[in-house]
């Protein structure tokens, strides 16, 4: 029994109604991406949910599993486990902040607080990545990226990766395994000449974009 979630709209009424030995269960059918689902939910999984709010148009997002049963003429039936309506989720966003921050206020003035330390301590914000160590970046069109992002959009994926290869191959070479307790250990990193290398490609990679006709041949 595979459990699989959808989002969609609700497309027909919610009925509700029970079954000759009393199991309660509501009925609908909903719009997705890929299908229209027959849910079903019975009232063991219908715990704290409103069904009230259940309602045509709305959008909802479900998780359950299809049954073996099979209507004449409709697909099987899908039994919802769990469901959220996708208003309730933007609701419960302001909610949960609310309820661990006191007020949106507050909120707001943690949030700047903790930006405050980071940048402090060395830390820059990076789209998509989040905090990372400035040390590692690079701030070009009013923005800080990745240093490694900014390698692989100006000089391309296969000169950085040719160039680090051929770097750690030239490192591994000049240094030989240190033995602990018999055993054979692994090379350590070499952190700062590898940082070293990235700032010499930040270099070439920079006289690159005000010089495009005269890229050093070297690095192709």
């Amino acid at each position: 029994m595979s459990h699989v979630g959808y989002k969609g709209t609700i497309i027909t009424p919610v009925n509700g109604d029970r079954t000759s030995k009393g199991a309660e269960y509501w009925e609908w059918s909903m719009r997705t991406a890929s299908k229209t689902l027959h849910c079903k939910l019975w009232g063991k999984y219908a715990e704290g949910v409103n069904i009230g709010k259940i309602q045509l148009d709305k959008e909802l997002a479900v998780k359950g599993f299809f049954s073996e049963n099979k209507k004449v003429g409709f697909e099987k039936e899908f039994v919802v486990t769990w469901l959220r309506l996708e208003e309730d989720r933007k609701e419960n966003k302001e909610d949960k902040i609310k309820r661990n921050f006191g007020s949106m206020d507050q909120y707001r003035k943690d949030v700047k607080r903790y930006a405050d330390k980071k940048l402090e301590a060395g830390y820059v914000m990076v789209p998509y990545y989040g905090w990372k160590k400035k040390e590692d970046c690079i701030y070009i069109n009013n923005r800080w990226e990745s240093k490694i992002d900014f390698l692989m959009n100006t000089l391309g994926p296969k000169v950085v990766s040719n160039e680090i290869l051929s770097f750690w191959k030239s490192t591994a070479t000049n240094k030989t395994p240190t033995r602990l307790n018999g055993n054979l250990t692994q090379l350590k990193f070499p952190v700062a000449e590898y940082k070293q290398k990235i700032d010499e490609l930040i270099e070439h990679a920079n006289y690159f974009l005000n010089n495009p006709n005269e890229m050093d041949s070297s690095l192709l």
